[in-house]
């Protein structure tokens, strides 16, 4: 069963499956990540020009960066000010916030995910933090992320980890297939 949208006031949406957000430099990483198929893009600390630059480029991909316009940030006055989406480091960070649930997502371990999402939170996995140095536990860690409902997953390898993402969410029942092929010749 695919999970609902989550709309932003603005009217954009998480996908129904996990979000891949690439965690990229500068602009020009952004639009590479967003051709490895990133759905978000973190701009981190880059400048409101830079931020303006990669929107006027991709004007249907959310941003997210600590200047505005951001869809999702990590300030809570920025948020509250915007009404932009706020990552927020934990669930007693959320809640002393004020802020709508459904604006807020929550970093969390690959292990604390299953429970965060049934309590209703969006939770999201920095893959990169939690799957040691090597490419293959980035990948691993963002498949388990995804597969144990997380909103969405954070990294700077957008290519792999968009393969690992679609795939566990077809394995999952919560996307089609990109391709099926029967097995018997």
């Amino acid at each position: 069963m695919l999970r609902h949208m989550v709309e932003h006031p603005a009217g954009w949406r998480l996908p129904a499956c996990c979000a891949l957000i690439a965690v990229v430099a500068d602009a020009a990483a952004g639009a590479a990540a967003v051709a490895a198929g990133a759905d978000v893009v973190d701009l981190g600390d880059a400048a409101q020009a830079e931020l303006t630059a990669f929107r006027s480029a991709h004007p249907a991909v959310p941003v997210c960066g600590s200047a505005g316009p951001a869809e999702i940030v990590r300030d809570q006055r920025m948020a509250a000010a915007t009404g932009a989406w706020l990552i927020c480091a934990d669930p007693q960070s959320a809640r002393r916030t004020g802020l709508a649930a459904g604006r807020l997502l929550v970093l969390a371990s690959p292990a604390e995910t299953e429970r965060l999402a049934a309590a209703g939170w969006h939770p999201v996995v920095d893959a990169d933090a939690h799957g040691g140095s090597g490419q293959a536990g980035v990948i691993a860690a963002a498949a388990v992320s995804c597969w144990l409902g997380a909103a969405a997953v954070l990294t700077t390898r957008p290519g792999p980890v968009r393969q690992a993402l679609d795939m566990t969410a077809s394995i999952a029942g919560r996307r089609p297939p990109a391709r099926a092929v029967r097995g018997l010749a």
